[in-house]
């Protein structure tokens, strides 16, 4: 009696897994069979009512306009802009404030025409809450002087929110928060320049700013009356030295549209005669 039914059992178990084997080979066929859907998102969320055929179809695909940054970069080169800010604290790379101090160590960074800032220094006034109004400052500055001691241009950023708020009073203050910081720049003795002036004091030690229609100003920080040659506008009849800060004996001359300039260590403001 007890043979047969230990016999029993071991059929009911065989019966058992050959059924579950049966129905696990089933299912893995079914899922072989089954079209894999490359969208995972919710089915409501891909379909539409189509008003004609009075059915759900599903929505089609959105084309995907987001290009890498590479991609970005190369346009605006392609448009004549080759000089970036914010290298540093672009995001998908790993190890970012590693990079980012490598960055700030190794500038000048620059890649074929593309020429990249230093890494910014950050000034959030809203943020005084946490970290303390002169602390704040205090920080700033002390960044700002370790670039020039590595003899980097000083690249600070700041959100308008920081100065036009909705709030009067976060507003005024950090407004009195950027007065306070540009003091202390100015009597460190700080000049402000824009990205493309520090492109071109790197690459050639002088650099040309358009100052609205009237003229251009120049700084110089190369050999000393060395002449140098830029384009002025079209219409120019005449160019002049109205103001500078360096050695008077520095002239400039208009010739075919063409200013020849023998400057000294400085900044010239050469104004245009039409």
């Amino acid at each position: 009696m007890q043979h047969k039914l230990c016999r029993c059992a071991l059929a009911l178990v065989l019966s058992l897994s050959i059924s579950l084997a049966a129905l696990l080979a089933s299912a893995v066929n079914a899922d072989e069979k089954k079209p894999k859907r490359d969208k995972f998102a919710s089915s409501l969320k891909r379909l539409k009512w189509d008003k004609a055929k009075q059915v759900a179809v599903e929505k089609p695909d959105k084309p995907n306009n987001k290009k890498p940054k590479e991609n970005a970069e190369a346009d605006a080169e392609t448009a004549g802009v080759t000089t970036f800010q914010g290298h540093g604290e672009q995001h998908g790379h790993k190890f970012p404030r590693l990079r980012r101090t490598m960055l700030r160590w190794r500038w000048p960074t620059a890649s074929g025409k593309r020429f990249y800032m230093p890494p910014r220094i950050a000034f959030e006034p809203s943020n005084v809450e946490r970290i303390g109004q002169n602390s704040l400052i205090d920080h700033t500055h002390r960044t700002v002087r370790n670039s020039w001691r590595r003899a980097q241009p000083a690249v600070v950023s700041s959100h308008r929110l920081n100065y036009a708020h909705l709030e009067g009073e976060r507003s005024a203050r950090g407004r009195g928060m950027l007065r306070d910081l540009l003091k202390r720049m100015v009597e460190d003795g700080a000049v402000f320049l824009v990205d493309a002036e520090v492109r071109q004091l790197h690459d050639r030690n002088w650099s040309v700013r358009e100052i609205g229609k009237r003229g251009a100003l120049v700084r110089y920080h190369g050999v000393p009356r060395d002449p140098i040659r830029f384009a002025a506008p079209n219409g120019t009849r005449s160019a002049t030295l109205r103001e500078s800060r360096g050695p008077d004996d520095a002239d400039v001359k208009l010739d075919g549209g063409q200013v020849t300039a023998r400057l000294n260590v400085g900044e010239y403001l050469v104004e245009w005669g039409t």
